[in-house]
């Protein structure tokens, strides 16, 4: 089982990918700073619940679904 922090970049990294974000383009939609999410993709930094959320209503998922070790 991955750490919570590597889970959510897995899955935030896939979840932009998929929609075909380049990473300042998903920056600017969910409101967050690109070094913050940079480093929430590499598993650097977990991000605040605030950030989490943004995240996200722009990926149009519900919050669980980045945090689902899949």
């Amino acid at each position: 089982m991955l750490p919570l922090t590597a889970v959510i970049a897995k899955n935030v990294k896939r979840h932009r990918i998929e929609r075909d974000f380049s990473l300042a383009a998903l920056a600017k939609k969910a409101n967050i700073s690109l070094n913050d999410l940079f480093a929430i993709e590499n598993a650097h930094m977990r991000p605040e619940p605030e950030q989490l959320l943004a995240l996200a209503k722009t990926f149009d998922i519900l919050p669980s679904v980045l945090l689902a070790d899949e």
